[in-house]
Parts: structure tokens; sequence; C-alpha cells
């Protein structure tokens, strides 16, 4: 099998990799191509390393992936893999697609992020910001995608994997068939968040706080000036919270989050730590006392995605505040104690954080704990746990296989 993305994690991190290198290459043999990054090797030339430590092609981004397709093909064409997968890649699939079905090799695209649409919003965001050249650039590359992904690429493939049920439903409007879809939202690992390591010991400012955390990014795309208004104006009137960002960020980024808190006079109670490894940080979930999950869905980009954040915390058994997303909802249903759900608006996330924060402190002094298993945890275990999607993803996999 060819699985072909461009980098190991995308805007929206789905796990791609993760899935396939953890769980499914004992049962395939997967050769990627892909480029390196930070979480691969450091080195940005031609590698042969793959996620089950055997020989395997890694290139660099962009048209020099294109050209490293070159050889990839000819494989295709022999008939030497039984299956290719590209993902996020419009002018590649095309190629790709193209050989696959010429030579009647099935195939599949993998939509983790729509990403013809990502260059049509941040070309008009460019625009908007007299930055000429790169707006009409990615106008031009995001209409040539729209074009190809939609009336070439997921006509041609044999099947589409999507990250959401929003997602399926634009990808069947958008080509105007029920064609083979199926989605594939964020999961979680129950394996790995359930290993027994000792929690890392808290830095003394953070001892005896009540700790509010947020982990990922805070770029614009996020909007994360909404929920830290809310929360700076909730620790004006509690003085012991701690509100804790991880992940990293710029210094411009920090400060159009500190301005809220200077703005209530509590920026001492604003903590912005850097990234941090997954199972650290799972260290640091697990001493929290209500974690923050925003995700905006004002546009159809955000709307479609399967954020990764909130499965994990309910994973967790954490406490937790979310506005209503599409995904986030479906997850919500299912942890009506966990989740206090709300609009994305400041006022929205005060309110739903003020009513978090008196139900652990309930929960506390009765000395009460929720229960996961009773609430939600055989559901997420059979439709978000990693080794459940695995199995779907298997199943489906081998069954194109079968049918050429």
């Amino acid at each position: 099998m060819l699985v072909y993305t461009r980098d190991p994690h995308p805007t929206t991190r789905v796990d791609l990799i993760h899935l396939f290198s953890r769980h499914l290459s004992a049962l395939f043999e997967i050769n990627w191509l892909m480029s390196c990054g930070e979480h691969f090797a450091g080195d940005h030339r031609s590698a042969k390393k793959n996620a089950a430590g055997e020989t395997v092609n890694t290139y660099r981004r962009g048209l020099l992936s294109i050209f490293a397709l070159i050889p990839e093909l000819k494989k295709i064409f022999k008939k030497k893999y039984e299956l290719v997968i590209v993902r996020d890649a419009f002018i590649t699939a095309t190629l790709v697609f193209i050989v696959a079905k010429y030579k009647r090799v099935p195939s599949a695209y993998w939509m983790s992020y729509p990403m013809e649409v990502g260059y049509l919003h941040r070309g008009i965001r460019d625009l908007k910001q007299w930055r000429l050249v790169g707006g009409f650039a990615r106008l031009t590359i995001g209409g040539i995608g729209y074009f190809l992904i939609n009336f070439v690429a997921l006509r041609l493939c044999d099947h589409i994997f999507v990250q959401s049920n929003a997602m399926q439903t634009m990808v069947e409007n958008r080509i105007g068939q029920r064609k083979n879809i199926s989605a594939v939202p964020m999961g979680v690992d129950f394996e790995i968040l359930n290993r027994t390591a000792d929690d890392i010991k808290l830095p003394e400012p953070l001892e005896n706080k009540f700790l509010i955390v947020y982990t990922g990014t805070i770029d614009e795309s996020r909007r994360m000036e909404v929920p830290s208004k809310a929360i700076a104006k909730f620790c004006k009137d509690n003085s012991n919270v701690r509100f804790i960002i991880i992940g990293k960020s710029s210094e411009a980024q920090k400060l159009r989050i500190s301005k809220e808190f200077v703005v209530c006079r509590t920026e001492s109670q604003l903590v912005f730590m850097d990234f941090l490894p997954f199972e650290e940080m799972l260290s640091l979930l697990r001493q929290c006392d209500i974690c923050l999950a925003p995700y905006p869905s004002d546009t159809q980009l955000l709307a479609t995605s399967s954020p990764t954040k909130l499965v994990e915390y309910v994973a967790l058994g954490k406490v937790t505040v979310a506005n209503s997303h599409p995904d986030q909802s479906v997850i919500a249903s299912h942890f009506p104690s966990l989740v206090f759900l709300c609009d994305f608006n400041s006022d929205s996330f005060l309110s739903a954080v003020t009513d978090a924060h008196e139900f652990v402190l309930r929960q506390a002094r009765n000395q009460g704990t929720v229960n996961l298993a009773v609430e939600g945890l055989q559901w997420l275990k059979v439709d978000r746990d990693y080794q459940a999607i695995a199995r779907k993803v298997a199943n489906k996999l081998n069954s194109l296989i079968a049918v050429n």
C-alpha cells in the first residue's frame, strides 16, 4: 500500500499517521511518501525510514514532493501496489488517481481538511490585509484545487475517507452523489491514556490553585480571545484560579490573549506553557480542575472538522467547557455531567465556566466523582477508540483490495 501525505500533522492534526503506523502497520505493508518534519528524524533530505522502521521514501514539501512522486507513479502503473491513498493533496491526488484508474489499482482519498477551501480563506484574508501577491496566489491555487478535487479526484477514486459526518455531507453535496464515503473522526488511544505514570510536579505557583487548562494553538483562526475574555472576567472574582495555555505560541499571539487579562487586572493569573510531550501534557491535565475546548464553527471549514481535544478530555474524565460545534455536540451528548456546552461568545463561555466551577467545587465538597463508565465510556470505546477505528478502516481497505 502507498500512502501519500504532505506532512505528518496538518492544521487540524488528523491522526492518520498515528492510526496507520500504530494500529494498521501489522496488517498492511505501508510505503509512506511524505515530508520530513520535527516528528520524524529532523533531517529534511531524502531519508529512508517509516513508522515501522522499514525503508521508505520521505521528501520535502510542495513541488519537490510531486517530483518525488514520479517513481511511485511508475510503480502504480506496474501494479506494484494493491492500494494507494492520498491525503489532503489535490494535484497529487489527481495524478495518482488517473494512473490508478487506468491500471485498475484501488484508490482512496483521505480528507482530513478541505485544503482547497483553506487556500481560498487565506487568500481572502490576505487581500483584506492588502497582501495582494500572496492573496491572489492562494486564491488561484484554491480555485484550481477546488476544481481538481470536486470534479476530478473525488470522482476517480474508489473510496473517500473524511473527518466527520458534517464533512461527509459536504462532500456528498459537492460531487452530487452518495459515493462510498466513510467518516473517520478524531480518536483517542486508551492504551496511552491508561499508562500508569507519575504525575509531573506542578510548578510551585500553581500548587493548591484552581486550574483551568487549554491545550493547543492560539492562532487567529481559533479566536481564543473570545473564551479568554470570559476567563479573564472570571478570574477577577476568583483569585485562586489560574488559566494555563499549553502549546507553542508567538509573542504576538500571547499579547493578543493577554490584553483581556490586562484590562481585568488579572494578568498574574494567566500562565503560558510551551509545547509539552503528550504524556507530560496528560499528566498535567489529570491535575487540572476544568479543561477548555473552544472551537469556532462559523465557517464550513471549521464546522466540518473533528476537533481533537474534547474527546481526549472526556476520556480522562475531566470536566470540560466546550462550545456547540457539530462534532463536539455529539461527544457532549454522551457526557452530560462532564461537558458544559455554550455558544461561541464571551458571555456564554463565562456562564459555562461559572457553572463548571460550581460543579467541581460541589463534587469536591461531596467527595463525589463523575462516573465516566456510566455516562459515555462504552460509546467512546466503540466509536472513538483508535483500535476500534482501525478495525473499521482495515475492513474497508480489505474490501477495496478484494474487489479488485
